[in-house]
């Protein structure tokens, strides 16, 4: 009897191996989706845009064998759910192909994917990339001085604004002439009237490209105004603030959670200042951004004082501390009620 178990223990054992070394030969596919972009590695002196645009999306196809492919799926799907976490991103480096000039290129992405470390680590098979190949538009920037320009939130110019260094080095496109720029936020220009702050200047190349921000700080100071009063003010109207086509307003409604917080308000103006934001038809403003709508809880959101920019830029009125807002959206029923 005994060796009759023996002899049946390891048939069931050799099945299992074999069933075991079946499955590991099988292969499996997944299509994932990956972008293209610009490696942080290339330089400041290369601006790149990939189909127009500063990424571009690319549909994968993989072949392995399941336990690598669950792997990667695995890896993929913490990526959608952890913005931490590594995402499927293979980076373009001009120099390695030789684009180092201005102008237009085309990329073969089955052999730029093939060839990325980011493919090699995978130990997986590239069977399909749609599209094959993309238009990729380099533009050599050159190393300028540019002046620096003090704004605020509505783009005026914060003419007194006194900034050391006045200039830094950028690099923009060769026939560019305009100044690198600070903006600055009403709490950021009430704080540069008490003592001087540091920014780093930027420069908006387009679009559909990322922001420059020079690597330099400079120092902004603002001088003193006249006397301001205190004033323990009551908001009579809260607006918000939405992107030209966002279709949140007709999906949800926002529900200010923390609104008792937001009754009394402090800051520092003039009495003329005073009189003309008591007549503003909001005097708080909150931003509702269209990402809003994807996400479970949404952080807490500055308040924007919506004091009057004349007397903002002439430093006649100032807050005195910062309100946050929680905030939720609500959806709306069907018939919008």
């Amino acid at each position: 009897m005994s060796e009759k178990v023996k002899k049946f223990a390891a048939v069931i054992f050799l099945t299992l191996l074999i069933w075991a070394w079946a499955y590991l030969s099988l292969e499996r596919q997944i299509s994932l989706w990956g972008s293209i972009e610009l490696s942080p590695a290339a330089g400041p002196e290369y601006l790149v845009t990939f189909e127009g645009g500063a990424s571009f999306p690319v549909k994968l196809t993989f072949k392995g064998t399941p336990t690598k492919v669950s792997e990667i799926e695995r890896r993929y799907r913490s990526a959608l759910m952890d913005p931490l976490h590594e995402k499927l991103v293979y980076y373009y480096m001009p120099q390695d192909y030789g684009h180092i000039t201005t102008g237009s290129y085309t990329l073969d992405l089955l052999d730029f994917i093939r060839q990325s470390p980011t493919y090699r680590e995978m130990a997986l098979t590239l069977e399909a990339c749609e599209p094959p190949r993309i238009e990729v538009d380099v533009e050599v920037l050159v190393a300028k001085q540019l002046a620096v320009q003090c704004i605020d939130e509505t783009g005026a110019p914060l003419a007194a604004a006194d900034i050391q260094p006045g200039q830094v080095e950028m690099y923009v496109r060769p026939d560019y002439t305009g100044p690198a720029y600070i903006r600055l936020s009403a709490q950021q220009i009430a704080a540069a009237r008490q003592s001087p702050i540091r920014q780093r200047p930027y420069v908006d190349l387009g679009t559909t490209s990322p922001r420059r921000i020079a690597d330099q700080e400079v120092r902004i100071a603002l001088p003193a105004t006249e006397q301001l009063n205190e004033y323990p003010f009551q908001p009579q109207s809260i607006g918000f603030i939405f992107s030209r086509n966002s279709t949140i307003p007709s999906r949800f409604r926002v529900q200010i959670e923390n609104e008792s917080d937001l009754r009394t308000i402090h800051f520092r103006a003039t009495e003329d200042a005073y009189e003309a934001y008591r007549r503003m038809r909001h005097h708080l403003l909150i931003e509702i951004r269209e990402e809003d709508a994807a996400l479970e809880e949404i952080p807490p959101r500055e308040v924007i004082f919506n004091f009057p920019q004349e007397f903002v830029r002439n430093g006649q009125i100032e807050a005195t501390s910062s309100k946050t807002a929680m905030i939720q959206l609500v959806p709306l029923s069907p018939s919008g009620g």
